[in-house]
């Protein structure tokens, strides 16, 4: 079975055997010291600004968009703006409901991308936080990080980033874009088994709004995580195996550069959409695609029998959809161990039903 799914992915062998080995007791000065170690290697890969600190929490990608809505957000002086382009934008929109945060969502059609145009109605309208995606995963719809940098910038907002399936795909610069929080998760370009997420944060956002103020989520509390983090532990037990995939993870990309690793997702985007764009029947849209996956409109093909058909007749697992796009759009992955020769494969077999 080959995965071209978006989380989990195909993983490398070297780093399954990573998370194979014997688990460690994690409350030791060693473990400590790797956990740190790995903070630092984690932060240069987005080049945070200096006194940024990362915690990393045994959490899905969902989990650490709550923990970002719960310990920076307060229902009392807080108003969000949502970029609600589809699943997990509107995911961000249903945490801001249930925890009672006031939040206005700018709902962005199927076809339309992120501009700055889109944003001026919403100048000088006492928002305080932006929370977006940088790529909006269900879609493949990469936003314009610079525009919404200097809405962020003109209108003093906390600027809070879900990078789940772009970290390590599309170019992202913390200080460049000025993000208060920028969020991901191991199941994605990470390669790594699910189960854990990571968190970048500013100093801003430090000082601001986890120094002295009371958690409202116990488990999810990034308040907490950062005070265990400052000496490389977290509040409870974390993903060891998870964590030890990590470690090698970032070594090889200490290793290889993060250069090179974003130029391989984007040769393996760019490989399958050029070939794509030759077979009769699918269609990619016309937005701005994030290097991480390639969204496919179907036609007149039932999009979810389509995946059952590749998974049952070939092992070769692509992604669907849910929702109104559960018939209509398939989406293939370029994160993980894979090749232009895999890709090779996936066409054939597309072509064969597409004939």
């Amino acid at each position: 079975m080959k995965l071209f799914t978006v989380g989990p992915v195909q993983m490398d062998p070297a780093v399954l055997e990573a998370g194979a080995r014997p688990l460690p007791y994690f409350r030791t000065a060693e473990f400590s010291e790797q956990m740190l170690q790995m903070e630092t290697q984690f932060l240069r890969l987005l080049n945070a600004p200096p006194e940024s600190r990362a915690v990393f929490m045994t959490a899905s990608g969902t989990g650490a968009m709550e923990a970002a809505v719960t310990s920076i957000l307060n229902p009392e002086r807080d108003k969000a703006l949502v970029i609600d382009g589809g699943s997990f934008g509107h995911r961000f929109a249903e945490l801001c409901e249930l925890y009672h945060i006031p939040y206005v969502a700018l709902e962005l059609p199927f076809a339309a991308d992120l501009t700055e145009e889109l944003l001026l109605p919403y100048q000088e309208a006492g928002f305080t936080a932006l929370l977006m995606q940088q790529s909006e995963t269900s879609l493949g719809k990469r936003y314009d990080m610079e525009a919404a940098a200097r809405f962020c910038r003109h209108e003093g907002l906390y600027l809070i980033v879900d990078a789940v399936s772009s970290f390590l795909c599309d170019p992202l610069d913390m200080t460049a874009c000025g993000a208060d929080v920028i969020l991901t998760a191991s199941q994605k370009a990470l390669a790594l088994s699910p189960g854990l997420s990571l968190l970048a944060l500013s100093p801003r956002i430090i000082a601001e709004r986890l120094t002295d103020q009371p958690p409202r989520c116990f488990y999810l509390s990034l308040s907490r995580a950062l005070e265990n983090m400052k000496r490389g532990q977290t509040p409870f037990t974390p993903a060891l195996s998870v964590l030890q995939q990590l470690a090698y993870r970032l070594q090889q990309l200490d290793q290889l550069g993060l250069q090179s690793e974003l130029k391989q997702r984007e040769s393996l985007a760019l490989y399958f959409r050029q070939q794509i764009r030759q077979l009769p029947g699918l269609l990619i849209p016309d937005y701005t695609l994030s290097n991480s996956l390639t969204p496919l409109l179907t036609g007149s093909m039932n999009a979810y029998d389509l995946f059952v058909d590749l998974k049952d007749h070939t092992g070769l697992v692509v992604t669907p959809n849910g929702g109104p796009f559960a018939h209509k759009l398939l989406r293939v992955g370029h994160m993980g161990d894979l090749k232009k020769t895999d890709y090779d494969d996936l066409i054939q077999a597309l072509s064969q039903r597409l004939a």
